[in-house]
């Protein structure tokens, strides 16, 4: 069996919330919108990889992880 673990998040400011699009390009759900995230390496705390996906994505630097939704 394979898991793969995700992690996606919530940015809310001046109540709005930030929504990105994926690429033309990609082979899953090309176009479609979404929440910023994505895979959870083996072993990396999954605020962790929230903070990365920021960081990588969209050149974000979070502070911090209010509260996680669902397990």
């Amino acid at each position: 069996m394979i898991q793969k673990v995700v992690s996606t998040g919530f940015l809310m400011k001046d109540n709005k919330v930030l929504v990105i699009q994926r690429s033309q390009k990609e082979k899953f759900l090309p176009g479609y919108y979404e929440l910023p995230g994505g895979k959870v390496d083996f072993g990396e705390d999954p605020a962790e990889a929230l903070a990365r996906e920021f960081r990588e994505e969209l050149r974000l630097h979070t502070t911090k992880v209010v509260g996680f939704l669902g397990s």
